[in-house]
């Protein structure tokens, strides 16, 4: 008998990848998997989910023959908290790595060719995390935030509205190939 991850007839002690999904990532709320989570909602907005997610590599979605990095921020978090969490990005320059050549760049900079901010403003619960009503999208061309950040390594929702206006995920879509010049 082989042990290990099966779909039915579990033997006590074995379970299969989606009950290891529902306890690992359950929380959608959580840091980490609220990145990833918006990470998907961008490409499912951009139509790009079409490759699995790379972890590392040079940027998060591939689209269109553009690369696309998510970056994500909330208001709360999943541990108690006095008040609502300082929203900060990190948008820094840095040798990237592509997963396709398994090499890294030879310049420190901003690989994708826009970025999209993605500011979660709900409760700390994942429920709730599924609702798009309560996340904004702010896409940013890298050429934008090279000549205005220059190199700073992050940015605050302040400075980020003074780049772009938030937009719902199903706007999404329009305004990157507005940006990309593909529309």
């Amino acid at each position: 008998m082989t042990s290990g991850f099966t779909d039915a007839g579990l033997p006590v002690g074995q379970s299969t990848v989606g009950e290891f999904w529902k306890w690992a990532y359950s929380s959608l709320a959580d840091n980490a998997t609220r990145g990833v989570f918006a990470e998907y909602l961008v490409g499912l907005a951009l139509d790009g989910l079409d490759e699995p997610r790379v972890e590392w590599d040079a940027a998060d979605l591939h689209y269109r023959g553009h690369l696309i990095e998510v970056k994500s921020s909330a208001d709360n978090q999943v541990w108690k908290q006095d008040k609502p969490s300082v929203i900060r990005f990190a948008v820094g320059k840095k040798r990237w790595w592509d997963a396709k050549t398994n090499e890294f760049s030879d310049v420190v900079e901003r690989a994708a060719s826009i970025y999209v901010f993605c500011h979660y403003r709900g409760a700390a619960m994942a429920e709730q995390v599924v609702e798009l009503d309560r996340w904004d999208f702010y896409p940013v061309p890298t050429a934008t935030l090279d000549s205005e950040l220059g190199e700073q390594k992050s940015m605050g929702l302040r400075r980020l509205r003074k780049l772009a206006s938030p937009i719902s995920q199903p706007e999404l879509r329009p305004a990157v190939d507005i940006l990309l010049g593909t529309t």
